[in-house]
Order: C-alpha cells, then sequence, then structure tokens
C-alpha cells in the first residue's frame, strides 16, 4: 500500500509541476500535497488495524486449537478409563460372590446387583458380593426413582428394572 501511495504522490508531482507554471499552481499543489499526506496516514492507520486484526485472529485460532486438543485429550481420558472400569468389573470372579435371596426365594448374584447398580450409578463400593448397607441403600435410591416400593430389596420387579445396567456403565 505503500509503495501505491509513493506512485500516486510522483505521479500527481510529475503532472503538476511539468504541466503547468509553478507561480499559478502552486496552491493547488500545496492542497494536493497536503491530501496526499493524508491519505498517506490514513492507509498506514489501516494498515496497522489490519495487522492488529489478523493477529487477533490467529491468536483466537491458536486458542481454539488448544481448546479443541484438550477436549480431545479428555475425551480419550473419559474413554481410557470407562474401558478400564469395565475391565476392572469384569476381572471379578462372579461365580465366586454370594448369592442373594429373597424371602420370596428369588436368588440372584449379589455381584451382579452390585455391578448393575454400580453400573447405573447409585452404587460405589466396593463389589464384593455381599450385600450389606450401602448396596441395600443404592437399592433404595434406585427404586425411588424407578418409581417402585422403596423397600432396599431387589426383588423380580426391581431386577427386571435394574438387570439393563448390567453392561451399561454411565
Amino acid at each position: 500500500m505503500k509503495k501505491i501511495n509513493l506512485l500516486i504522490l510522483f505521479a500527481v508531482v510529475a503532472l503538476l509541476s511539468g504541466c503547468v507554471s509553478q507561480g499559478r499552481h502552486e496552491s493547488e499543489l500545496r492542497g494536493l500535497r497536503g491530501h496526499v499526506v493524508n491519505l498517506t496516514t490514513q492507509v498506514t492507520r489501516l494498515d496497522n488495524a489490519l495487522s492488529s486484526a489478523e493477529q487477533t485472529i490467529a491468536d483466537k485460532q491458536a486458542e481454539n486449537m488448544k481448546l479443541v486438543s484438550e477436549v480431545q485429550d479428555l475425551q480419550r481420558e473419559l474413554e481410557t478409563n470407562r474401558a478400564e472400569r469395565k475391565n476392572a468389573l469384569a476381572q471379578i470372579e462372579p461365580a465366586s460372590q454370594g448369592v442373594y435371596r429373597t424371602r420370596g426365594g428369588l436368588e440372584l448374584s449379589a455381584f451382579d446387583i452390585q455391578k448393575a447398580l454400580t453400573n447405573a450409578g447409585y452404587y460405589s463400593g466396593s463389589i464384593d458380593g455381599k450385600i450389606g448397607p450401602d448396596s441395600r441403600e443404592a437399592i433404595r435410591r434406585f427404586q425411588t426413582d424407578e418409581g417402585l416400593t422403596a423397600d432396599g430389596v431387589c426383588g423380580k420387579v426391581t431386577w427386571d428394572k435394574l438387570r439393563a445396567h448390567m453392561d451399561a456403565v454411565k
């Protein structure tokens, strides 16, 4: 842009000085020179503003790329944690765990109940195959959220709803 301004300035000066007498058009020449100086100042100011805007855009793009990278890292970490949790749950030997019996004679694997409660987000204790106070409280919360009688017993109706969470990890 500066080169163009200088070329315009030289062209104006050459035309005015070569074609007209100096005395008659000197005031016009001063006016034109003043306009050229003003235009040059404006172009310089606009060039600086454009450079500043381009730098701001580049900074924002770099910041966005960094944020995208961080989100991708967090997504990978989440997937890894889910996979590790699922593998850990799968490695616990269900056959060695206790059997949960209801008064009505229903027999379920206590391990499966705890695993389903954990996957559903209601139980955070160790999956040890023993239905204790924490497991019963998790069953009550699950029953309440599912609109069932919250008695802390995993009967047929509760298990029918809870078993859907056996393989779903939250």
